[in-house]
């Protein structure tokens, strides 16, 4: 049994703020289900803010029990059993800041979708319920929060057991050697023939185009012989894009960093992307980090998104993985910075280089600085 919470509170600080609404559901894989939801009084005036985001007034919340009326009841739903949610530790905090003991493990739904999609820009509950086409229709009250993370998370960890067994072999490898609060659940996981079809979400982030627009600017660049500066359209990279399916094997397209990262992913696979070759990541070196004794929480949840990410990245380049904060960190240590690897080595940049030969190439501005021609 699993059990999926979710706070609407009247700020951010659990020192602070209070709890206005609780909402959970306790499931498990069987389709087991059981609900506790209900609004509690906080003993002071409920934010403007908060109330235009989550339609709870003060007169909602004016008869309401107080969270100590509440607290036993709580208690006794949540037992030691596993608390899910997306950024749970938000939730968790303000129980715990309450006089909640919580005895079972916190899995992260934020992290785990992070693990499973590592190159999605954003990680958040509405984009992901996009992704996954999750019912998620009143969002910001506690039990449809707390019902949209059971859905995401039963998602995510059919998405995860559809790893080849090598990955998942290689990743409860890597768990054992730490005390991550998600390693249970990694360690439990188990290969699953059963296929999670998951979308394309590219198309939830690009924005719409005018195709017979980009296509005459496009025919106009390619037939000009002298310099020229033209406006236009965004988005930028379906332009980009245009212009490299139609422009001889010797050219090449230099990019500003932030677009060549939007559209190197998106890209055919025939095309070249050639970026600064420590921008590209070193297998010999990440095969060697693998190797550590033990890791830090942020270096495992790194390690792991780029174990599922090398199987089906194309291009190599670090920057298609959404790391965060600290499991940045783990960037310089398994790059292929030419001043440590040899690069004619490098499986990836070897790869990208081969390509520019016959086709097209798009490049960053710092690929044509670090290698004028």
């Amino acid at each position: 049994m699993y059990i999926s919470l979710d706070l609407e509170t009247t700020g951010f600080d659990k020192e602070k703020n209070r709890i206005i609404e609780f909402g959970a559901i306790k499931f498990d894989l069987k389709g087991h289900e059981e609900t506790l939801q209900f609004l509690i009084n906080p003993e002071t005036e409920i934010p403007e803010i908060v109330t235009h985001i989550t339609r709870i007034t003060d007169d909602d919340v004016e008869d309401a029990p107080l969270f100590e009326d509440k607290k036993e009841e709580i208690q006794n739903f949540l037992e030691d059993l596993p608390i899910i949610g997306h950024n749970i530790q938000f939730d968790t905090g303000f129980l715990k800041a309450n006089g909640i003991e919580i005895k079972g493990p916190e899995w992260d739904t934020h992290t785990l979708a992070s693990t499973l999609l590592p190159d999605v820009p954003s990680h958040s509950l509405e984009i992901l319920s996009k992704i996954f086409q999750l019912t998620h229709e009143e969002k910001h009250r506690a039990l449809d929060d707390a019902i949209a993370a059971k859905e995401l998370f039963l998602k995510l960890r059919h998405g995860l057991t559809n790893l080849s067994p090598k990955v998942l072999e290689n990743i409860k490898k890597l768990i054992e050697k730490t005390e991550w609060p998600l390693k249970d659940f990694f360690l439990g996981l188990e290969h699953s023939k059963e296929k999670l079809e998951i979308p394309n979400y590219q198309t939830i982030f690009n924005s719409p185009h005018d195709k017979e627009e980009i296509e005459k600017i496009t025919e106009f660049i390619l037939q000009s012989e002298s310099p020229i500066l033209v406006e236009t359209p965004k988005p930028f990279q379906e332009l980009t894009k245009e212009i490299i399916a139609n422009e001889d094997q010797d050219s090449y397209i230099a990019l500003p960093k932030s677009l060549f990262n939007k559209i190197s992913s998106e890209l055919p696979d025939e095309i070249a992307q050639i970026d600064t070759y420590q921008n590209y990541i070193s297998t010999k070196r990440f095969e060697k980090i693998i190797e550590k004794e033990s890791f830090e929480n942020h270096e495992i949840s790194a390690l792991l998104k780029v174990i599922i990410w090398k199987e089906k990245t194309k291009s190599g380049l670090l920057n298609e993985v959404k790391f965060h904060r600290e499991e940045k960190k783990i960037i310089p240590l398994i790059n292929a910075n030419p001043e440590i690897v040899d690069v004619k080595n490098e499986e990836f940049i070897q790869k990208a280089l081969k390509k520019d030969i016959n086709n097209a190439a798009i490049c960053s501005h710092k690929y044509v600085i670090d290698n004028p021609q």
